[in-house]
C-alpha cells in the first residue's frame, strides 16, 4: 500500500523512484527492525549467507555498464563479457558468429543479441569464486546494475524494474543506508540504459554498407561514444589477444624483452 508520505518522498527522488514493497524485501529501520508488517523477518546482510542463487541467472548488461566493468577490472571486453542471442526491445542487430553463439545454430539465430556476463558450463556466473565453501562475487566492485539492484522491485516515472522471481533463501532486509544506495544505483542504471538505447538506435539506423554487422564493428561503433559521454578512457577495452600475448607485446614495447 502506498501512503501520501511515500508518494511525496518518491516525487523528490530522481525520476520519482519508488521501491515496491513485497514480502521478500522488507524495509528495516537503523536497528534492523521491520518498518511494516509482513510474513517474514528481514535479515540484515542476507547476501552473506546465501549460496549465490541469483548468480545462476543470465545477467544482461548495458553498454555503459560493460564499459565500466572492463575499466574497473582492467580487462578487454571478451575477457568477462559475451553476447547472447536475444529478441528483446534492447537487443541490437549483429551477424551470426559461431564463436559467440556456440549453442545456437545459424538457422535458429534471431539476428539480434545483448551483452551479458559470461557464464560457466554449470550455468553459474563465470566470475564467482569459492571462499571456504561460500561462493562470492569475484568482481563485486565492477558488477553491473542488474546485480546491484537485485532483488528490489521498483518503479519510476521513466522505467520500472526488478526480477520476475526472487530466489533469495531468506528475506532480504533493506536498511535506510541500503535504501539510499539503491536509489543512487537505480538512478545511474536508468541513465545508463537510456544511453544504451540511444546508441543501439543509432546503430540500427546506420548504413550496413558503411558498418558491417559483426560484433567487433558494433563494439567499435558504440563503445567510443559511450566512453566519451561518460568521461572514461577507452584504452584496453577493445584490445585482442590472450593475456600472455598482450604481456609479451607490452614487454617488447617497453624493451624489457
Amino acid at each position: 500500500m502506498t501512503t501520501d508520505d511515500d508518494k511525496n518522498v518518491s516525487e523528490k527522488r530522481p525520476y520519482g523512484l519508488k521501491i515496491i514493497r513485497n514480502a521478500m524485501v522488507p524495509l528495516l529501520d537503523g536497528q534492523g527492525n521491520s518498518r511494516g508488517f509482513g510474513p517474514y523477518n528481514g535479515v540484515v546482510g542476507a547476501c552473506n549467507i546465501c549460496p549465490a542463487r541469483c548468480c545462476r541467472y543470465t545477467v544482461k548488461v548495458s553498454i555503459p555498464d560493460a564499459l565500466r566493468f572492463c575499466k574497473v577490472l582492467g580487462v578487454p571486453f571478451f575477457a568477462g563479457l559475451n553476447l547472447v542471442a536475444s529478441d528483446s526491445g534492447r537487443a541490437f542487430t549483429v551477424s551470426y558468429d559461431s564463436r559467440l553463439f556456440p549453442k545456437v545454430n545459424e538457422s535458429d539465430f534471431c539476428g539480434k543479441a545483448e551483452i551479458a556476463l559470461s557464464r560457466r558450463e554449470d550455468g553459474g556466473c563465470s566470475h564467482l569464486v569459492e571462499v571456504g565453501g561460500y561462493e562470492r562475487c569475484g568482481v563485486y566492485s565492477a558488477r553491473p546494475s542488474t546485480c546491484r539492484l537485485y532483488p528490489v522491485v521498483w518503479e519510476s516515472e521513466v522505467a520500472q524494474g526488478g526480477p520476475p522471481v526472487i530466489s533469495c533463501p531468506v528475506a532480504y532486509g533493506m536498511t535506510p543506508e541500503m535504501e539510499e544506495d539503491f536509489y543512487r544505483d537505480a538512478s545511474e542504471s536508468i541513465e545508463n540504459w537510456q544511453l544504451h538505447d540511444e546508441l543501439v538506435e543509432r546503430w540500427e539506423m546506420s548504413s550496413e554498407d558503411k558498418f558491417p554487422r559483426d560484433a567487433m564493428t558494433f563494439l567499435n561503433f558504440v563503445l567510443p561514444e559511450a566512453a566519451e559521454r561518460l568521461g572514461i578512457d577507452l584504452a584496453g577495452v577493445l584490445d585482442s589477444g590472450t593475456p600472455f600475448e598482450r604481456l609479451a607485446q607490452a614487454m617488447m614495447f617497453s624493451k624489457t624483452l
